[in-house]
């Protein structure tokens, strides 16, 4: 039996060192010989390390998928996620995550969650998600997102009031991890599929605040004036995406356009040291020192241009590319070259703080307005977090 990694390197049963316990971010794939349940076919090729226990939870968070031989299907098909054990054939395929990205959520409210949701009615809700959680279920975890704990907090105040009505929630927005803002979740699935043609007919309106940091008596901002600004994307399945400022011979790039509304500068003084996801950028944070001496805390002023965007298209990580194209990057946006909040922060100092080492957990966008008009009810929303 052998394991077919994403680069299709054959590794055979005599490599050991693969099972560890050491965290890849591969995803594997496995070539069934014998007929067996999925369990004992994964046991068995790590010769008895994993156990079982831990088979079946990768199944019941979504690691594992899988297709059957096409002597079987008589088509090409892909493989499919299963979260419960069940025999499967020789030659059918095994693609699973052995070690699945799992996001911290201690920056999590989940005693005050429904300070998230903004609007609820029959047909969907508005919600705030946070920095530093995904929306939705990703290829290796089905339950570590936004929405997965959303489900969770309704189904217990629907026992708490008694209420038997059922749902199921679906994104028709995409937001990226690191990015908070407003977001439409649907309930119903009529709504979904008339808002998701609003959508592709350009009828949802979302406008975003970038947090690009400056020094001072930086007079860059100039460079970046309202009006429509217009790039070209490589189209790629993967990150970092890549732009350029004309259209190749090809005509094969994709038409990144945007809008910046108006810039303005603002200033705010942060605590050395503290996490980035407990900054809420909205507001005007102002911390006073407290204490003396030694005691009193150190803070540090950061100056900001907060950009106002409204998305003309909507190409993964638009906003993110195009400031960074224009020498612009985001707030703590390091895959396109930005500074962390942390390294901000300690870059004059003598301090050490070695969480400016990780991948930050928030960039500094925010999805701040979201409109659109109902196409089941025709009344017309404008959801707005400013300030609220």
């Amino acid at each position: 039996m052998s394991i077919i990694t994403k680069n299709q390197t054959i590794i055979n049963n005599s490599c050991k060192s693969l099972v560890k316990y050491i965290k890849v971010s591969n995803v594997s794939y496995l070539i069934v010989e014998k007929e067996d349940t999925i369990s004992n076919t994964l046991i068995k090729h790590y010769d008895n390390r994993p156990t079982k226990e831990y088979i079946d939870q990768l199944l019941k968070i979504g690691c594992i998928y899988h297709q059957d031989p096409i002597e079987i299907t008589k088509i090409k098909t892909v493989p499919r996620r299963v979260q419960i054990d069940k025999v499967i054939g020789k030659g059918s395929l095994l693609k699973y995550f052995f070690y699945p990205r799992v996001d911290t959520t201690d920056h999590i409210d989940f005693n005050n969650f429904n300070k998230y949701i903004i609007y609820e009615n029959q047909y969907f809700l508005v919600v705030d998600k946070p920095h530093g959680i995904n929306l939705g279920s990703i290829v290796d975890h089905l339950h570590n997102n936004f929405t997965s704990f959303l489900k969770d907090w309704l189904k217990k105040r629907r026992l708490n009031d008694n209420s038997d009505h059922k749902f199921n929630l679906n994104n028709p927005h995409l937001l990226d991890s690191p990015t908070r803002g407003l977001c439409v979740i649907a309930k119903d699935p009529i709504f979904l599929s008339k808002f998701n043609k609003l959508l592709s007919d350009g009828k949802v309106s979302k406008i975003y605040k970038a947090f690009v940091p400056i020094k001072e008596n930086d007079d860059s901002s100039i460079e970046i004036k309202p009006g429509i600004y217009k790039h070209f994307m490589k189209s790629t399945s993967y990150s970092p995406k890549i732009l350029f400022d004309e259209q190749d011979e090809t005509n094969s790039l994709k038409e990144c356009l945007l809008k910046v509304l108006k810039v303005e500068r603002k200033e705010i003084y942060v605590p050395l040291g503290v996490k980035d996801v407990s900054i809420d950028l909205l507001q005007n944070l102002n911390f006073n020192d407290v204490g003396k001496g030694n005691l009193r805390k150190q803070t540090k002023r950061l100056l900001f241009n907060v950009v106002d965007i409204q998305l003309i298209t909507g190409r993964t990580h638009q906003i993110r590319t195009q400031l960074s194209r224009l020498g612009f990057p985001l707030l703590s946006d390091i895959m396109y070259g930005g500074k962390s909040l942390n390294y901000l922060l300690t870059e004059d100092t003598d301090l050490k703080n070695y969480d400016s080492l990780h991948w930050p957990k928030m960039i500094g966008l925010i999805a701040f307005n979201l409109s659109f008009q109902c196409p089941i009810t025709k009344e017309k929303y404008d959801f707005n977090i400013v300030n609220k």
